[in-house]
């Protein structure tokens, strides 16, 4: 059964205009572990988890905006 934040994480990861290998060096992290988020595998921990809200509100050009929502 999938936690309603890794609903939220994998949402996110859907919407990126980069590789996962580009974001894990954005957040110091190995790409796999990107991976394994997206999949479902496993998610971030807290400090993750704020690391990549940093990432994406510091660089939100990181992400594709939500349709009708431009």
């Amino acid at each position: 059964m999938t936690r309603p934040i890794e609903k939220d994480i994998r949402g996110l990861l859907d919407r990126l205009t980069v590789s996962d290998a580009q974001l894990a060096r954005h957040l110091g992290v190995c790409h796999k572990t990107v991976q394994a988020w997206r999949k479902g595998a496993g998610s971030p921990s807290p400090a993750y988890y704020n690391r990549l809200l940093t990432v994406l509100e510091q660089s939100p050009g990181l992400l594709r905006p939500i349709p009708g929502e431009e």
